[in-house]
């Protein structure tokens, strides 16, 4: 969640408020299961969170018991369920009910004040709610050529195209509309998609897909293989600085997915290279 509105919106989450019969007690508890700071605290209200970001967990005093289920509860994700509720207990919280379904283990726990939560790695499997989708474009179209010479002389002085400032003498850049044309050596391209420069399972051609994120790259790798995609290549830090996996599609087709710190890309998706 970001300080920004969501488009369409008409607000941002600012912050989740439980109500507590002991602030400090319960101010203890969540900040230190949470990892997270106390960021203002006065004699009603206590405020927890990382500075600068949204949202915060605000406790707030009241003096009316809690009697009730809870209309509202946190859903935390762990790594360790069972070191995680042993360390709740420690702190004063207590276990109500442990579940198994769906895939899920999770289990409800109360904290000092009686206010419930459910500690679980329910993260896991919806990971992917929420991320940033492969949209409908392409980035790169790269050539594996066998004579980067005779190739570059081909484009760039037989049919007059002008190559981008961005070429260097291991690959040459032509923007092509919204998108790019690259040549680079086939071997070295089936060597950084991970395959065999056989003539089996390398056509000599590899498709891009560039992001705007460095942390869109695995997003979308993930999403490709929940579709059917093969993994080929697991993201990475590639050479020329940037961030870059790839994967295949059903009938063998090599994407990589691409960061590149460098290269512009337009609202629309269109890349833009260096002049």
């Amino acid at each position: 969640m970001t300080a920004s509105a969501h488009k369409g919106g008409m607000g941002t989450l600012f912050a989740v408020v439980m109500d507590v019969n002991h602030l400090d007690l319960c101010g203890t508890f969540w900040s230190q299961m949470l990892g997270v700071d106390v960021l203002f605290q006065d004699d009603h209200y206590l405020r927890l969170g990382h500075p600068g970001e949204r949202p915060t967990l605000l406790l707030q005093k009241v003096t009316e018991p809690h009697q009730e289920k809870n209309r509202v509860h946190i859903d935390l994700d762990v790594t360790d369920l069972e070191a995680s509720v042993n360390r709740v207990q420690d702190l004063g919280g207590h276990k109500l009910q442990a579940v198994s379904a769906y895939g899920i283990a999770w289990v409800v726990m109360a904290d000092p004040d009686g206010m419930n939560s459910v500690w679980s790695n329910i993260a896991e499997p919806f990971a992917n709610q929420g991320a940033t989708p492969m949209e409908q474009r392409l980035s790169l179209i790269t050539l594996g050529v066998n004579d980067l010479t005779r190739s570059r002389q081909f484009y760039e002085q037989g049919l007059g195209w002008v190559i981008s400032s961005g070429s260097n003498e291991q690959i040459v850049f032509f923007q092509v509309g919204c998108i790019a044309l690259a040549l680079y050596s086939r071997a070295a391209l089936a060597a950084d998609a991970h395959l065999a420069n056989d003539g089996t399972g390398f056509g000599g051609i590899t498709l891009a897909y560039n992001v705007r994120q460095r942390e869109d790259v695995d997003a979308i790798l993930t999403e490709a293989q929940a579709a059917g995609a093969r993994l080929l290549k697991p993201a990475e830090e590639v050479h020329w600085g940037g961030y870059s996996g790839y994967f295949a599609d059903p009938d063998g087709y090599p994407w990589e997915v691409a960061w590149n710190p460098y290269w512009e890309l337009l609202e629309d998706g269109s890349v833009q290279l260096p002049r």
